[in-house]
């Protein structure tokens, strides 16, 4: 390093290069070791980890991935037990003092600059002695602890964030089961009033029996449900008195924007992603990309609160249709041209806020699974989507059960709405807190704006 380049670091740091300052090895198994829900961790090139039931690891280490289709070097870390795939970096500390955690945000830092040196053609990879010739800013420890505390408190905060959310969707989706899946308040009625119980919610009439019993069941929702089932040709057996709906009778249906090119992307107006319809029950408002549409897509192929997409393309027949409800206003929005709109004609016979469960439900997932077509490729055609049959609670009850998701709801965008300024705040630091170029005093001043 020349002394023009010392003299452009902090006082106190210096450039190193990796293997000087930390221990760098590779895992010794194939990925086919992985096993569900294996006892430990087991790190792949894979974003995140898969499962084993054996370790070869206990200890603090970041974990590297070697090699990606993409080029594209997912970097974890962890403490404890854990084994690794023979193309996964296992680093560590050596005998000289270091902060693995600053490593580990260095990393992240390097992605573009990893995937320009890495080699090979149809799958890129990291070799040994580049990752050891790395050149890295290392600051004093005292400093390195100090830089990784504020950027690991703001992963800690929206790791907290997403762990809350997931609670609050548990809670939404677990009423949703109990009310119109498994017919908790029908079966409590239909055992107080004597009416017959069909036989495949005998097994669940008995717990219900119990919770009478103990008075844990919740008799007053139970007054606005029916008491009797009755039987469907394609459901089974639902509660009496439901509605039957033909989706192409209540909304209508229409394809997504077709004519991109990789020009239009990363500019222009929101974007719904097929990605984004496929994780989401609920539209993710903050992973909204961008894209530069045609004024008539614009027009045509716009979206307004209360709209239902549908994924009309997937490799795998069991992942066909996967439905996410748009519950926000945004304006200019569009949506993927490997997606369906679904457009309610009124809110008189479904919710919006009832169809984000009712679509991802096991029972409707079954029917769009048998009417899909293809042998590599599955589709469903929005011809097929609008024959399909079901039925539905009344408005009355979708209407209570919306009321109380509505108040999770909140919560959950609270939450959301925060999480994207940590991240946005997290992203702006992490490059120029292991850079020097801005100083720990400032950071701390900015999270500590955000109550941090």
């Amino acid at each position: 390093m020349t002394n023009q380049a010392q003299k452009q670091l902090p006082d106190g740091w210096r450039e190193v290069k990796l293997g000087e300052v930390v221990g760098i090895r590779t895992g010794k198994l194939d990925s086919n070791h992985a096993i569900e829900n294996g006892k430990y961790p087991f790190f792949t090139c894979s974003p995140y980890p898969l499962r084993i039931n054996d370790y070869a690891y206990d200890e603090m280490a970041v974990l590297l991935a070697g090699n990606n289709a993409n080029g594209i070097f997912h970097v974890n870390k962890y403490n404890g037990r854990f084994n690794a795939y023979q193309r996964t970096y296992i680093i560590t500390k050596n005998n000289i003092p270091i902060n693995l955690d600053f490593i580990f945000y260095i990393l992240k830092t390097l992605h573009t600059r990893l995937e320009s040196l890495s080699q090979g053609t149809a799958t890129k990879f990291l070799t040994m002695k580049l990752l050891t010739a790395l050149k890295i800013k290392l600051p004093p420890l005292p400093e390195q602890k100090a830089i990784a505390h504020i950027l690991g408190s703001l992963d800690d905060k929206i790791e907290l964030n997403h762990q809350m959310n997931q609670t609050l969707e548990d809670m939404a989706q677990a009423l949703f089961k109990s009310w119109f899946v498994d017919f908790d308040p029908v079966i409590d009625n239909a055992i107080i009033t004597g009416n017959p119980i069909p036989e495949p919610l005998q097994k669940r009439a008995e717990k219900r029996k119990q919770s009478l019993n103990n008075s844990t069941a919740n008799r007053e929702t139970a007054k606005h449900f029916p008491n009797a089932f009755e039987h469907h040709k394609t459901m089974g057996w639902i509660p009496k008195g439901w509605e039957e709906i033909k989706l192409g009778d209540i909304g209508d249906f229409f394809g997504g924007v077709t004519s991109i090119k990789k020009t239009d992307y990363g500019h222009g107006y929101p974007f719904l992603s097929y990605k984004n319809v496929f994780n989401n029950p609920k539209v993710d408002i903050y992973n909204l990309g961008l894209m530069n549409v045609k004024d008539n897509d614009l027009k045509k192929r716009n979206c307004i609160y209360g709209d239902i997409f549908f994924t009309a393309s997937s490799e795998i027949a069991e992942e066909i249709a996967m439905s996410s409800v748009l519950l926000d206003k945004i304006d200019n929005l569009t949506y993927n041209g490997f997606c369906k709109r679904y457009r309610l004609k009124n809110f008189n016979t479904l919710l919006p806020e009832f169809a984000q469960y009712l679509f991802r439900e096991k029972k409707f997932r079954k029917v769009v699974y048998l009417l899909s077509t293809g042998d590599t490729r599955f589709n469903i055609s929005q011809e097929t989507l609008s024959n399909i049959s079901m039925k539905i609670p009344p408005i009355s009850l979708q209407k209570q059960f919306a009321h109380i998701v509505n108040s999770l709801s909140i919560k959950e965008s609270k939450n959301s709405g925060q999480t994207q300024t940590l991240t946005q705040l997290r992203d702006t630091l992490l490059p120029k807190l292991i850079s020097g170029k801005i100083r720990i005093t400032d950071a701390e001043k900015m999270a500590e704006e955000l109550s941090l």
